[in-house]
């Protein structure tokens, strides 16, 4: 199966490189599970080592509907999985489902400190987000930390574009000893896929949830890209197709 992915993909990822001290190596995951618990692994281990230097993980993976384990606890949940048309992967975080795939760009921050110290997941999800909006700044995408109405995975720390969501986040805490490894992740869309927001809408209605999201409350990389050398939305940049 063919899906299109950015182009530019590669750029923004080295973009982001550019603005961290430290970047660990992604490797390649033999799933889709396999590649979102890599976040969790990363965790333990940096709970394990001497540094408190901050770590970032700059990802992709196979086209997958990742949901929050809690999930597993609802009603029809066994047969909601079996309707998806592609893999449903567990994620440590809350929220609500959200869509993998080489289309989406992940970026994971672990922060580090002493477990005494007092606790901020908003403030590791502003750090975040700021790096983020730099990234996209020198692509001329102007972007934001606040929430989006009718967005899928709504909440305060979502990226906007134009009022549009371009990337949600969410995040978890792992401790062990005396520190405590604060992880918060975002998922950029880099090109637009309808098909993504259709299956949400399945997966999360099958649920009993309400799950009514608006398609114009979503943008892209791509759409933005576009909206700015074009000087009016609606246009699309070049795709390329990567075969999986």
């Amino acid at each position: 199966m063919h899906w299109k992915t950015s182009l530019a993909a590669p750029d923004l990822g080295t973009a982001a490189q550019a603005n961290l001290a430290e970047c660990v190596p992604d490797i390649p995951s033999s799933s889709p599970q396999s590649a979102v618990d890599r976040d969790s692994e990363i965790a333990e281990k940096i709970l394990r080592e001497a540094s408190i230097a901050p770590v970032t993980r700059i990802w992709r993976n196979s086209r997958a509907l990742v949901v929050p384990r809690i999930f597993r606890k609802r009603a029809g949940f066994a047969e909601a999985v079996a309707m998806c048309d592609c893999p449903v992967v567990l994620r440590p975080s809350g929220g609500t489902a959200v869509m993998h795939g080489p289309h989406i760009l992940n970026v994971t921050r672990f922060n580090v400190m002493p477990r005494c110290e007092p606790m901020s997941i908003a403030g590791a999800f502003e750090e975040l987000g700021d790096l983020l909006c730099d990234v996209l700044a020198g692509f001329g995408i102007e972007a934001s930390l606040g929430d989006v109405p009718n967005a899928h995975c709504p909440g305060r720390y979502s990226l906007q574009a134009r009022g549009r969501k371009i990337a949600g986040t969410a995040g978890f805490v792992r401790e062990h000893g005396g520190k405590r490894v604060v992880v918060a992740h975002a998922s950029l869309s880099l090109a637009h896929h309808p098909e993504d927001l259709a299956c949400i809408t399945r997966f999360e209605q099958a649920l009993g949830m309400p799950a009514r999201y608006d398609p114009s409350s979503h943008t892209s990389v791509e759409d933005e890209r576009a909206f700015v050398s074009q000087g009016k939305g609606g246009g699309m940049s070049p795709l390329m197709n990567c075969r999986l």
